[in-house]
C-alpha cells in the first residue's frame, strides 16, 4: 500500500512519495498528471539515465568542433594573385604617396581602376560568369560611366561618377557571378548584392591563411619536393637579375630611367612613401581578395536578407482606409498650394514682386518643392502598392473593390498635383538661373527634376498594372539620365552659358572665382571673357589651370589636358 501524493511547498505541485514496499513498486512508475512540464517543454522521461532534472529543458551539450581550413585550389590561388595585382593597380591609379599631388580624384587612374576591377571579376568568375540581356546592359553602362573621369576633368563630377559607378559595379558583378540564378534587376537582389559585397570583405579575409595553415599541417615529402624547385628557381632568378640589370642599365640610359620610373611608381626608397604604400597594400589586398573570392565561390545569396526584405515589403502594405486618409489630406493641402502658385508664380511678375524680389521668391522654395515632390512620389508608390493583390480578409476590410478604386483615384490625383509642383519648381529654377546664371548644383537639380518626372510616369503605370517593373525601370532611367547628363559636358555648358549671357547683358554679375575648381577644359571660355573684361581673378584662374596641367601626374589627366601645353 502506498501513501497518497503530497504537495511540495515550493511549487505547489503534487509529487509521488516513495513507495513503502519497493519490491511491489512498478519498474517504470507513471508520474502524477500535474507533474507534466509546461507547454513547449519535452515530456519527462526523455532524458538519458543519470541526467539532472534541469537537462529536460536545456539543449544537449556538444563538444565544439574545430573549424576546418578550406582547401585552396589553383583557381583560388589565381584569385589571390589577381587581388594582389589589383591592390598594386590601386596604388598606381590613386598615386598613393606620390610626389606629384593631385588636385582631386584621378582621371585616367580612376578609369583604369574601374576597368581593372571589372576585368579581374571576369577572370575570377571564368566559366561561371553570367552574360544575358541584363548583365550586358549593366556591363556596358559600367564601362561608359567609368570612362567619364578620363573624358571630363571636373572634380565634383568625378566624385559623383565614382559613387554611381561603385553602386553600379556592385550590382553588375553580383548578377554576373550567378550566385542567385533567378536574380533579376529587382530591389531584393540589389540589397543582397550589397550584403554579399560588404560581408565578403570581412568573412573571407582569413581564407588564404587557412590554406597556408592546412598546407603546413599536411606537409609531406611530395610537397617538399614541389617547394624545393620553386624556391631554387626564385633564388637563381634573383641572382641572375642582380647581375644582368646593372649591365643593361649601363648599356642604355633610357632603359635605366624607364625601368627606374616604372619601379618607382610602386616602390620607393623614401621611408614615409614606402610605409604608406606597404600599409595600403596590406589593407587592400585582403579586401579585394574577399570581394573576388566571394563572387566566385559563394554558392547562394544571403537567405536571411532575402526573407527579411520580402517580409518588410509585405509589412509596408497599408489598409485602404489608411491610404485614403493620407492621400485625401495631401490632395487637399496641395490644392491650396497650387492655387497660390497660380496667383503668384504662374500669374506673372507683378504678383510675385509684391511678395518681394522675384528671384528671391523663385529661390526661396525651389529645394523644398523638389523634396515635396520626392516625398509625394514615395507616398504614391506605397499607396499604389497597397492597392495591388489585396486579400478579402485584409484587416477586416470590405471585399468590395470600391476602396481599391478610391485609392487609385487618390494616387492619380496626387501624381497630377506633384507634376504641377514639379513644373512650379522648374519655373522657379529658370527664374533663378536667369538672374544668377548656371552652376553645377543648379544643373544637377534640373537632372533631379527630370528623374522625378520619369518616376511619376512609372508610378502612374504601376498604379493600374501591378506587373510594371518599378525598380528596373527606375534603375535603368537613372543610369541613362546620368550618362546623358555627362555626355553634354556640364562644366562646359555652365561656363559657356554664363559667359555668353554676361557679355550679352542678360546677367548683371559674373563670378569668375566660381570656376576655380573646374578643369582646364573651360580655359578657352574664361579667355573669351578675359578679352572683353579686365579681371585679375580671371588671370589667376587661368594661371591655376596652367599649373594644374604642369604639376598633375598622369593619373589625374583627362582629355581636357590635351588642349593645354604641358611644357
Amino acid at each position: 500500500m502506498t501513501t497518497p501524493a503530497s504537495a511540495t511547498p515550493e511549487t505547489g505541485n503534487l509529487t509521488p512519495e516513495a513507495p513503502q514496499n519497493p519490491q511491489n513498486a512498478p519498474t517504470n512508475p507513471v508520474p502524477a498528471h500535474n507533474t507534466m512540464p509546461p507547454q513547449g517543454m519535452p515530456p519527462q522521461g526523455t532524458a538519458p539515465q543519470g541526467t539532472p532534472h534541469y537537462a529536460y529543458i536545456l539543449p544537449p551539450q556538444q563538444a565544439p568542433q574545430p573549424r576546418e581550413p578550406i582547401p585552396f585550389s589553383r583557381a583560388d590561388w589565381l584569385i589571390f594573385a589577381l587581388a594582389g595585382i589589383e591592390a598594386l593597380i590601386f596604388i598606381i591609379a590613386f598615386n598613393i604617396g606620390g610626389n606629384d599631388a593631385m588636385y582631386g580624384l584621378p582621371g585616367i587612374g580612376l578609369t583604369l581602376m574601374i576597368y581593372a576591377h571589372l576585368g579581374f571579376v571576369v577572370l575570377a568568375l571564368r566559366g561561371k560568369a553570367r552574360y544575358d540581356r541584363t548583365t550586358i546592359f549593366l556591363i556596358a553602362a559600367t564601362l561608359l560611366l567609368g570612362a567619364f573621369p578620363t573624358i571630363y576633368g571636373n572634380h565634383t563630377l568625378r566624385f559623383l561618377n565614382l559613387l554611381i559607378v561603385w553602386v553600379l559595379m556592385i550590382f553588375t558583378t553580383f548578377l554576373m557571378s550567378n550566385i542567385w540564378e533567378s536574380a533579376k534587376m529587382r530591389l531584393t537582389p540589389f540589397i543582397c548584392a550589397f550584403t554579399t559585397w560588404f560581408l565578403s570583405i570581412f568573412v573571407h579575409i582569413a581564407r588564404p591563411l587557412d590554406a597556408v595553415r592546412a598546407f603546413v599541417r599536411t606537409r609531406e615529402k611530395g610537397n617538399s619536393k614541389k617547394i624545393l624547385p620553386v624556391a631554387l628557381g626564385i633564388l637563381l632568378a634573383g641572382t641572375v637579375l642582380a647581375i644582368v640589370l646593372p649591365l643593361l642599365f649601363s648599356a642604355d640610359a633610357i632603359f635605366a630611367k624607364g625601368f627606374s620610373d616604372t619601379l618607382g611608381s610602386l616602390f620607393s626608397f623614401d621611408a614615409p612613401t614606402l610605409i604608406l604604400r606597404s600599409v595600403t597594400l596590406i589593407v587592400m589586398w585582403p579586401a579585394f581578395f574577399g570581394v573576388l573570392w566571394g563572387l566566385a565561390r559563394t554558392s547562394k545569396p544571403n537567405q536571411t536578407v532575402t526573407s527579411t526584405a520580402s517580409s518588410f515589403a509585405r509589412a509596408l502594405r497599408l489598409p485602404a482606409t489608411t491610404a485614403l486618409i493620407v492621400l485625401g489630406t495631401l490632395v487637399l493641402v496641395y490644392a491650396a498650394f497650387i492655387w497660390v502658385q497660380a496667383v503668384y508664380l504662374f500669374g506673372g511678375r507683378t504678383e510675385a514682386i509684391a511678395a518681394g524680389s522675384y528671384s528671391e521668391y523663385a529661390r526661396s522654395g525651389f529645394f523644398q518643392l523638389v523634396a515635396v515632390a520626392a516625398i509625394n512620389l514615395a507616398v504614391a508608390l506605397l499607396a499604389a502598392y497597397s492597392a495591388h493583390n489585396r486579400r478579402t480578409t485584409d484587416g477586416g476590410l470590405s471585399p468590395s473593390p470600391t476602396p481599391v478604386v478610391l485609392v487609385r483615384v487618390g494616387v492619380i490625383l496626387l501624381l497630377i498635383q506633384t507634376a504641377v509642383i514639379l513644373v512650379s519648381a522648374f519655373k522657379r529654377m529658370n527664374l533663378y538661373v536667369d538672374a544668377y546664371g548656371l552652376s553645377l548644383l543648379r544643373i544637377l537639380t534640373y537632372l533631379g527634376m527630370a528623374f522625378i518626372a520619369v518616376c511619376l510616369i512609372i508610378v502612374c503605370l504601376y498604379t493600374f498594372r501591378a506587373q510594371t517593373p518599378v525598380f528596373a525601370a527606375t534603375f535603368v532611367a537613372g543610369v541613362v539620365l546620368w550618362a546623358a547628363f555627362n555626355l553634354i559636358n556640364p562644366e562646359m555648358r555652365i561656363a559657356t552659358y554664363n559667359v555668353e549671357h554676361y557679355l550679352s547683358g542678360d546677367m548683371k554679375e559674373f563670378d569668375v572665382n566660381y570656376f576655380w575648381d573646374f578643369s582646364p577644359a573651360v580655359a578657352p571660355t574664361i579667355e573669351e571673357y578675359r578679352r572683353h573684361e579686365v579681371s585679375h581673378i580671371a588671370d589667376e584662374v587661368l594661371e591655376h589651370y596652367r599649373d594644374e596641367v604642369k604639376e598633375s601626374p598622369w593619373q589625374a589627366w583627362s582629355l581636357a589636358f590635351l588642349n593645354n601645353d604641358k611644357d
